[in-house]
């Protein structure tokens, strides 16, 4: 079937029992079965009251693609583009090819292939849906630390793809990128990586720093983690069961930091770098006590520390990548995090960032140099719906 004479399709017609069959192996039942190839053919569903991506195990690779939409395409165009990508996105999760695939072979390794779409500001403006942004802000204002480079920037639209394979995650990419040709053209595209499955289980995963990371945040599945990732639908019915999702490139100097003594480290992120306890505990898992002093009696987690100055009356739900992108012009490592948060609203991060850039002693180290902010519509539950259909239809 042609791709196009699709759109005015359902889900359903393309899917039917693929998608259903598929959400029965779960990416957990998988993974504890522990037979050869099971992370190359596990799979996490696309249907669901929730996009996968955010509370779905985190996948070794992730790949970020931002869009910028061709002038005139309006809410029509727009909600052709979103079907086909909801379409494309449901059949690759499967583990089966996209319609139109130029590669289906590719398809057959889904190894827990998620697909998240975001729809940036500027795009509710094309639509002529501004009144329903679900936001008070409409972008990330630009910090004092900030050196952000309009290469990574912005956006219109985003696609998160993520797998254990890496030629599920460019097979994927490729054709999400085919899909928005006639509608949209890339304005950027970032990858990164994270712990492999197996690797060092029941511990967080480290960044470049050296450091653990992810002590602290929700848990899915729990009321907190309800409460901080997914909105309630006030003021933005349509929106209820979707989060925000903001996305900052962190540049690291590593060579500067490699030659910061480690006990300078410890007492700039707050935590102990060997087992990432906060400093004055013993394990990752437990809460920082902040009263604790040290021989001289100033606090043992310092006020400019990281992890204290994080702290925030709501939290937000971090899922970043490490980059490595080599060496840049002047023959330094460009290197860092694709840090990616979710939160009920955007004003849980900026009540973090804003103290972060003006006090956190890890400011002299790391630069965002990129930033985007996208709202990510729910799930969907019936294979004739799509992602945005609430914004839209």
């Amino acid at each position: 079937m042609d791709r196009r004479s699709f759109l005015g399709m359902g889900l359903s017609g393309a899917v039917g029992v693929v998608a259903g069959g598929s959400a029965m192996l779960g990416v957990d039942r998988v993974r504890q079965l522990g037979q050869e190839g099971a992370v190359g053919t596990a799979t996490v569903p696309f249907l669901g009251v929730h996009q996968s991506g955010i509370d779905t195990p985190q996948a070794s690779l992730g790949t970020l693609v931002a869009f910028t939409l061709r002038p005139g395409t309006d809410a029509t165009r727009l909600a052709r583009l979103l079907r086909l990508w909801s379409a494309d996105a449901a059949l690759l999760q499967a583990g089966q090819p996209s319609m139109g695939d130029a590669n289906p072979d590719m398809a057959a390794t889904p190894a827990s292939l998620t697909i998240t779409i975001g729809i940036g500001h500027g795009a509710f403006v094309a639509a002529g849906r501004e009144d329903r942004w679900p936001f008070t802000v409409a972008d990330i204002p630009a910090f004092p630390v900030d050196q952000l480079d309009p290469r990574w920037t912005g956006g219109d639209l985003l696609v998160q793809v993520s797998a254990n394979d890496g030629g599920t995650v460019t097979h994927a990419v490729r054709e999400l990128m085919r899909d928005a040709q006639p509608f949209a053209t890339v304005r950027w595209q970032q990858s990164g990586w994270h712990v492999q499955p197996g690797v060092n289980p029941g511990e967080h995963p480290r960044n470049l720093l050296g450091f653990r990371e992810g002590a602290g945040n929700p848990v899915p599945g729990t009321a907190h983690f309800t409460d901080t990732v997914w909105h309630s639908g006030t003021g933005a019915s349509w929106f209820a069961g979707g989060t925000s999702m903001v996305v900052r490139r962190i540049r690291i100097d590593l060579d500067r930091w490699d030659q910061v003594p480690p006990a300078m480290q410890e007492a700039t992120i707050g935590r102990y770098r060997s087992s990432g306890a906060p400093l004055g505990g013993t394990s990752e898992y437990e809460l920082p006590n902040y009263a604790l002093r040290g021989p001289t009696g100033a606090p043992l987690i310092p006020w400019d520390a990281h992890m204290r100055l994080a702290e925030a009356p709501r939290n937000i739900y971090r899922r970043p990548f490490n980059y490595d992108d080599g060496i840049d012009a002047a023959g330094m490592p460009d290197a860092g995090l694709l840090f990616i948060a979710f939160g009920a609203d955007p004003s849980q991060y900026l009540h973090i960032q804003s103290n972060l850039a003006a006090h956190d002693a890890m400011n002299r180290w790391v630069t965002p140099i990129g930033s985007a902010l996208f709202a990510v519509p729910p799930g969907v539950v019936t294979a004739t719906d799509w992602i945005g259909q609430g914004l839209l239809a």
